[in-house]
């Protein structure tokens, strides 16, 4: 079968397509026929290398960890799915996602809804629960006020969306050339940069809490905003902890990317696709997520290869 793998850990120019023995299925497991994927930081981030003291990979390795398929193969001890079954699913960045065939923990799996494309699931897993975390974390209630610092990218544009579904007022730190795509989830756009809380709205009631998902210069000055410091939460910074402030890891699970996907049927929640690339052209994909100004996810058609 064919994968995208990496012989080791570099820029994105290291990522290659090759011939690969098919991969199988383990006991807990379902085994997909990938229809598509979805690349995220952390996925560029593993291959080079930048994780590599918590979670080493064996060359050559797999990437990738966002996926949606169809049901191949079930492992032992899974009752859940059936062959025939499109699911959604994460895998850990460091065990790979992109290849012909992925095994997938029937635990990190949920049921594809029929209306959804298989481009929109596979940005769900990463992005969209790392989102629901930080709204679960911060638990934004119709009146308040929150601020979502990278509102733009993949889980910006998440938050974004389950804060005002939420109730609250939602201001999105962005870049210049994003504040018409802010606008259009629902925030109100502030451009990111030294000094970026005096080009704050005013701000009314005060702010109730801060997601952050970019870090940056000013996380100092948006955490010292949030009316409780223990509602000013971060995916991105560790060093928000010193501030007052809580760094979020997220625990993936297959009940709450079936909430994300039936939130995006239901219409509560838009998945904007800033641009799909063919399998084939995964190097392409992690040099446009790295290039910066994605609104939203970029996504891999997997009948590309």
């Amino acid at each position: 079968m064919k994968a995208v793998v990496y012989h080791e850990y570099g820029e994105p120019s290291v990522l290659e397509l090759a011939e690969i023995d098919d991969r199988v299925v383990g006991s807990g497991d379902v085994l997909i026929r990938l229809a598509a994927a979805s690349v995220n930081p952390v996925d560029w981030k593993t291959t080079a290398g930048y994780l590599a003291e918590y979670a080493p990979v064996r060359f050559p390795a797999f990437a990738g960890s966002d996926v949606s398929g169809t049901v191949v193969a079930i492992g032992d001890d899974v009752s859940d799915f059936q062959v025939g079954d499109d699911i959604i699913g994460a895998v850990p960045p460091f065990v790979g996602a992109f290849s012909e065939l992925v095994p997938v923990a029937a635990a990190v799996a949920a049921k594809k809804p029929a209306g959804m494309s298989f481009a929109d699931a596979a940005c769900l897993p990463t992005a969209g629960l790392t989102a629901l975390a930080s709204i679960r974390a911060v638990n934004p209630k119709p009146g308040d006020t929150v601020i979502v610092n990278g509102a733009a990218g993949g889980i910006g544009s998440f938050a974004v969306q389950l804060a005002r579904t939420a109730g609250a007022r939602v201001v999105g730190i962005c870049s210049p050339g994003s504040t018409e795509y802010v606008t259009s989830l629902g925030a109100e756009p502030v451009t990111y940069g030294a000094d970026v809380t005096s080009r704050l709205p005013r701000l009314e009631p005060d702010v109730t809490s801060l997601i952050d998902t970019y870090g940056g210069e000013s996380l100092k000055d948006l955490v010292a905003l949030a009316a409780d410091p223990l509602r000013a939460v971060s995916v991105a910074e560790p060093r928000i902890e010193s501030l007052g402030g809580r760094y979020l890891v997220v625990a993936p699970a297959g009940k709450d990317i079936a909430e994300l996907a039936e939130a995006v049927v239901s219409g509560q929640l838009r998945v904007n696709v800033a641009q799909s690339f063919p399998i084939r052209e995964t190097r392409q994909a992690y040099e446009r997520l790295l290039a910066g100004g994605v609104h939203g996810k970029v996504a891999l058609d997997a009948g590309e290869w």
